[in-house]
């Protein structure tokens, strides 16, 4: 049941990241042409991305181990995957998307301070780092 989940996630992520990326990259077009005033906004709009860039490795190890047979039943194939650990990810997968989706809304925010952004990166951060870790757990 959680590897559906888990692809279910992973599907949306993938749709809504396509349908995203085209939005996404008008948005960055348009940040991009406008001048950054501070470069405190331009390192946390870079440290986004970079964060963003991260999360999809770890998501996409964490997808391909979801699509392995599980271990649970009975004869199980030598190469599979452990259900608990893959609720798990699931699960922390959708925190680190709220968190990601969070960062995004207030490093593109023009009202957010520079104390706010930061604050929302490293919610991000962390997220993506106990995420991380979790796919280390894939043997």
């Amino acid at each position: 049941m959680y590897k559906s989940i888990l692809y279910a996630i992973a599907a949306v992520a993938l749709v809504a990241g396509c349908s995203q990326k085209v939005e996404t990259a008008r948005e960055v077009a348009v940040v991009a042409a406008q001048p950054v005033g501070n470069q405190a906004i331009a390192d946390a709009r870079n440290t986004l991305y970079a964060l963003k860039a991260s999360y999809g490795a770890a998501l996409r190890t964490a997808v391909e181990y979801a699509r392995l047979p599980s271990c649970s039943p009975p004869g199980h194939p030598t190469i599979c995957s452990d259900d608990a650990l893959v609720k798990k990810l699931a699960v922390l997968q959708i925190k680190v998307r709220g968190s990601l989706d969070a960062a995004e809304r207030v490093v593109l925010s023009s009202s957010a301070s520079t104390t706010v952004m930061q604050a929302s990166l490293a919610t991000a951060r962390a997220a993506i780092a106990e995420f991380k870790t979790l796919t280390q757990e894939i043997k």
